[in-house]
């Protein structure tokens, strides 16, 4: 299987923009940690010469320059294959040495699966520049 690769063609000018935040702990990191960046890049043609000069001015903090910006969060809605709970049935059974064994050997298990609508386990972040007056 080709796995796919990006390289640098030519370097390019671009403003990049910090966030940071607190979240959730994640799983994937070995280390507990909630403190989180998020960079965004903008090239000098997506951004207006007011809001340039800005991030351009060191006198200015970072609260004021990150009025020039407008950040969204938004978790899309997506469906779902779970198990119906209330139309299945299950058969009581004990783990022994890496194996199931059913404590009734009559039961029969019924599994049926219905389709919900959830939040995504992912949140889109959108960053824009306000626009220019």
């Amino acid at each position: 299987m080709e796995c796919p690769h990006g390289k640098a063609e030519s370097p390019a000018t671009a403003y990049e923009v910090t966030y940071s935040y607190h979240g959730q702990e994640l799983a994937s990191d070995e280390f507990g940690l909630r403190y989180f960046l998020l960079h965004v890049y903008f090239r000098p043609d997506e951004l207006a010469s007011t809001i340039r000069s800005a991030l351009s001015n060191s006198q200015l903090g970072r609260a004021e320059k990150a009025s020039y910006f407008t950040v969204t969060t938004s978790r899309e809605r997506v469906q779902q294959v779970v198990i119906d709970e209330k139309r299945s049935a299950f058969c009581d059974a004990t783990l022994r040495d890496s194996v199931w064994t059913r404590n009734d050997p009559d039961c029969q298990e019924r599994i049926n699966y219905k389709t919900i609508t959830t939040p995504s386990d992912y949140i889109t972040v959108k960053v824009d520049p306000i626009p220019a007056p």
